[in-house]
C-alpha cells in the first residue's frame, strides 16, 4: 500500500510540476523573446553608432591627409571604408523585418558611398595636385555636407529604434510579472506536495534501511569473493586511499594489510616503474588518472619493487571508476595480474630472437613480413623498415616465385615446410640462397620460419657436382688407361715369352752341338744367358700375376686371419727346413675380405720376413694385431737385416728393391702385390725398420666391411 501511495504522490507531484512548468515555460519564452527583442534593438543602435563613427573617421582621415600629406592618416581612412560597409551589411540583416528602416538604410548606404567617393577624391587631389588642389576640394564643403546628411539619417534611424526599445521593455516587464505570479502559485502547490511526500518518505526510510542492511550483507559477500579471486584487487576512495585490498594483491606487493589499508599509492613504500624501467610520476598512477579523467585505465604493464627486497614484480594493471550511489562518492577499482613469469619467458624468447645466428622470421599469409631477427639484416643487408614496406615476394628471385607461392599455399592448409630453398635479393643487388623451415599458424594467419644462408653450401654442392663429374670422367679415363695398360702389360708379357723360348731353345741346341768344343769361359757365358732368361721368365710371371690381382673381382666374406696365417706357415715349411725359425702368432681377429687375396698378401709378407732373416742364427717372426680407431692393424715383425727407413715407400713399388739380387733373390713384385691387395680392401700399408735391427710391416683393414673397388 505504501508503495502505491508513494507512486500516486509522485505521479501527482510530476503532473503538478508539469502544469506549473508549462505555464512558467510559456511566460519564460515570452520573457526571453522580449529580452531578445531588447538586445536586438540595442545591437541595431550600436551598429548605427559604429557607422556614424566610421563616417567621422573617414572625414577626419581624408582631411588630415589633404592638409598634412601624412600617410598615417590613410590607415584609419581605409580601415573606416572597410568597417562601414560591414556595419551597413549587419544593419541590413538586423532590420530585415522593418520596412521603414530598410528604406532609410538604402538612403544611408547611398550617402556613405558618396562620402567614400568624396574621401577618395580628396586623397587623389592631394596625391596629384598637392596641398592647394586638396584645399580647393575641401573648401567645396561637399564632404562635410554629406557627413551632416548621413548624421541626420542615422539620428532618424536611432529614434525609430529607441521607440521600439521602449515598447519592448514594457512587454518584457509584463512577461516578468506573469512569470513571477505563476512561480508563486507553483511554490505554494509544491510546498503542499512536499508535506505529503514527507509523510510518505518517513515510511520509505524504514523500508530503505532494511534494504541497506541487505546491501551491506551483499557487500560483505562481495568482499569475500574479492578476497578469494586469483587476481589482485585494490579499491581506492576518492582521496586515493586504499579501502580494500585482497590477499593476492598483498602477496604481489610483499606488504601486510596494515601497510596498505588507508594509504595512498605513494605511501605504500613501493617504487612503481614503466615497462622500460622509468619510474611512474604521481599523475601517472592508475588511481590518479582515473579520478582525473573518469576514463578507465586500460591494461598496462607496471613493475613494483620494495626497498631491501630483491627482485621486481611485473603486473598487468587495469582500473575503472565505480560510482557508489548510496554513499555518494566514487571509488576506483584496480586489478593486478602477476605476469613476472610471462615477461621472463618473453625476455628469453626475445634474447633468442635477437641473438640467433639463424634468421627467425614471422610473416603473414597476406604476403608481408611481420617481424624478423637482426640476423636478417646481417645476411641480406635490408633494414627492418625497408623489408616491412614491401611484400616478401618482391625479394624472391623471379625463377623461385612460383615454388615460393606453392610453399605458402601448402602452409595455408596447415602443412609445415622443411628444407625449402629459394634465392633472396640482397641490398647490394646480389642473390643469396636461403633454406627455410616454416611452421604455420592457420588461426593467426601467420608463418613462423627459421632460415639459414646456404649460399656457400649451394656453391660447394655445385663445385662438388662439377668435381664429381670431373672425377667420374677422370675415373673413366683412368679405367680405360688401366685397361690399356693391363692389356699392354699382358701383351708385352705374352709376346716376351716367345723370344725367351727361342733363347732357351737355341741355348740348348748350342750346348748340344758345340758340346765340349766351347771354352770354359764360353760355357760360363752360356750359363749366365740361361740364368738371365730364367730370371726374365720369373719376372714376366710375376708381372702377369700383379696384373691379374688388379683385375680380379673381390669375393667378400668373413676371413679368420689366425687360420690363414697358420696355412701360410704350413706352406712355407719347406722354405724353413734346416733353419731355426721361431714363429710367434698372437690372437688375430676375423675380418671381412677376399680370403684368397688376403692369404696371398700375408704369404708375401711372411715369405719376405723368412728371406731377410736368413743371416740370423735364430729367425724370429711375429704376427700380431691391434685396433686403431675403426681399423684393424696387422703387424709382421722380424729380426732380419732391416733396411734404410728413407727407402720405406720404395719397397711397395713394382720392381723396387733395397738389396741386390746377389744378396737376396726376388723380383720386387711381392710387396707391390701386398699394397694393391690391401688398397682394394680399403686399407693402407707401411713399414718401419733400421739397418741390422729387423723390420716391421703393417697393413690396415676396415673393422666393418671393406671397400669394393
Amino acid at each position: 500500500m505504501l508503495r502505491y501511495l508513494n507512486t500516486i504522490g509522485f505521479c501527482f507531484s510530476i503532473l503538478l510540476l508539469l502544469v506549473i512548468g508549462a505555464a512558467v515555460y510559456r511566460n519564460t519564452q515570452g520573457l526571453i523573446k522580449s529580452a531578445r527583442r531588447v538586445a536586438h534593438t540595442q545591437e541595431v543602435l550600436t551598429q548605427l553608432v559604429n557607422v556614424l563613427s566610421a563616417v567621422y573617421d573617414l572625414e577626419a582621415g581624408s582631411r588630415g591627409y589633404a592638409l598634412t600629406g601624412d600617410i598615417s592618416y590613410l590607415d584609419p581612412l581605409f580601415t573606416s571604408m572597410g568597417s562601414v560597409m560591414q556595419d551597413e551589411q549587419r544593419l541590413r540583416d538586423l532590420t530585415s523585418d522593418n520596412a521603414s528602416q530598410q528604406e532609410r538604410l538604402n538612403v544611408l548606404e547611398s550617402l556613405v558611398a558618396q562620402r567614400i567617393a568624396a574621401a577618395r577624391k580628396t586623397v587623389s587631389s592631394r596625391n596629384e595636385g598637392g596641398l592647394t588642389a586638396a584645399a580647393e576640394v575641401v573648401a567645396t564643403g561637399e564632404g562635410k555636407s554629406l557627413t551632416e546628411t548621413i548624421s541626420t539619417t542615422i539620428r532618424a534611424m536611432t529614434q525609430e529604434e529607441q521607440r521600439l526599445l521602449a515598447q519592448r521593455r514594457v512587454e518584457e516587464e509584463a512577461s516578468t510579472a506573469a512569470t513571477l505570479r505563476w512561480m508563486g502559485i507553483g511554490l505554494i502547490l509544491v510546498m503542499c506536495v512536499l508535506v505529503g511526500v514527507y509523510l510518505l518518505l518517513r515510511r520509505e526510510i524504514s523500508h530503505r534501511r532494511r534494504n541497506e542492511l541487505a546491501l551491506e550483507r551483499s557487500e560483505e559477500e562481495n568482499r569475500l569473493l574479492v578476497q578469494n579471486l586469483s587476481a589482485g584487487v585494490m579499491v581506492h576512495g576518492p582521496d586515493t586511499r586504499v579501502l580494500l585490498c585482497n590477499q593476492q594483491a598483498l602477496e604481489m606487493l610483499g606488504l601486510s594489510a596494515d601497510q596498505v589499508l588507508g594509504k595512498t599509492t605513494g605511501e605504500l613504500g613501493c617504487t612503481f616503474v614503466h615497462e622500460d624501467g622509468t619510474p611512474l610520476a604521481e599523475e601517472e598512477y592508475p588511481v590518479t588518472r582515473v579520478l582525473a579523467t573518469r576514463e578507465p585505465f586500460q591494461c598496462q604493464i607496471i613493475g613494483a619493487e620494495r626497498a631491501g627486497i630483491r627482485g621486481r614484480v611485473w603486473m598487468l594493471v587495469s582500473a575503472f571508476a565505480d560510482l557508489v550511489a548510496h554513499r555518494r562518492h566514487m571509488q576506483v577499482v584496480v586489478t593486478l595480474v602477476d605476469i613476472t613469469a610471462y615477461l621472463e619467458a618473453r625476455k628469453d624468447r626475445d634474447r633468442i630472437f635477437t641473438q640467433s645466428i639463424d634468421m627467425l622470421v614471422v610473416s603473414s599469409f597476406d604476403g608481408f613480413f611481420k617481424e624478423f631477427s637482426p640476423s636478417v639484416k646481417q645476411t641480406l643487408g635490408w633494414t627492418p623498415e625497408e623489408m616491412l614496406e614491401k611484400p616478401f615476394l618482391d625479394y624472391v628471385h623471379p625463377d623461385d616465385r612460383e615454388s615460393t607461392l606453392q610453399a605458402v599455399s601448402d602452409q595455408s592448409t596447415g602443412q609445415t615446410v622443411h628444407g625449402f630453398d629459394n634465392r633472396y635479393l640482397c641490398k647490394d643487388g646480389t642473390y643469396k640462397w636461403i633454406s627455410w623451415n616454416s611452421f604455420p599458424s592457420v588461426d593467426e594467419q601467420l608463418m613462423f620460419a627459421i632460415a639459414r644462408d646456404v649460399t656457400d653450401k649451394k656453391k660447394a654442392e655445385t663445385e662438388i657436382k662439377e668435381l664429381n663429374a670431373s672425377l667420374e670422367r677422370r675415373a673413366r679415363e683412368l679405367e680405360a688407361a688401366n685397361k690399356e695398360l693391363e692389356a699392354f702389360s699382358y701383351s708385352v708379357s705374352h709376346d716376351l715369352r716367345a723370344p725367351l723360348r727361342h733363347i732357351n731353345g737355341f741355348l740348348e741346341l748350342l750346348q748340344k752341338s758345340a758340346g765340349g768344343a766351347l771354352r770354359e769361359d764360353a760355357q760360363r757365358f752360356l750359363g749366365i744367358i740361361k740364368d738371365s732368361a730364367k730370371q726374365m721368365g720369373v719376372l714376366i710371371d710375376d708381372l702377369l700375376a700383379f696384373s691379374r690381382i688388379g683385375r680380379a673381382p673381390l669375393n667378400a666374406g668373413p676371413v679368420p686371419l689366425g687360420a690363414v696365417v697358420a696355412e701360410v706357415i704350413s706352406d712355407l715349411a719347406h722354405e724353413a727346413s734346416g733353419r731355426d725359425v721361431k714363429w710367434i702368432v698372437k690372437d688375430l681377429p676375423q675380418v671381412q675380405g677376399d680370403r684368397n687375396l688376403l692369404k696371398l698378401a700375408i704369404a708375401n709378407l711372411l715369405d719376405n720376413a723368412l728371406k731377410y732373416t736368413r743371416p740370423r742364427e735364430t729367425a724370429v717372426i711375429e704376427v700380431r694385431s691391434e685396433k686403431r680407431d675403426e681399423t684393424v692393424v696387422i703387424q709382421v715383425r722380424d729380426n732380419g737385416v732391416g733396411f734404410d727407413p728413407r727407402g720405406a715407400e720404395k719397397l711397395f713399388g713394382v720392381f723396387q728393391r733395397l738389396h741386390s739380387t746377389s744378396e737376396f733373390e726376388g723380383t720386387g713384385i711381392g710387396l707391390a702385390n701386398v699394397r694393391r691387395i690391401v688398397s682394394r680392401h680399403g686399407g693402407e700399408t707401411w713399414a718401419e725398420s733400421e739397418p741390422g735391427t729387423g723390420s716391421t710391416f703393417f697393413f690396415s683393414l676396415p673393422e666393418k666391411g671393406m671397400a669394393t673397388t
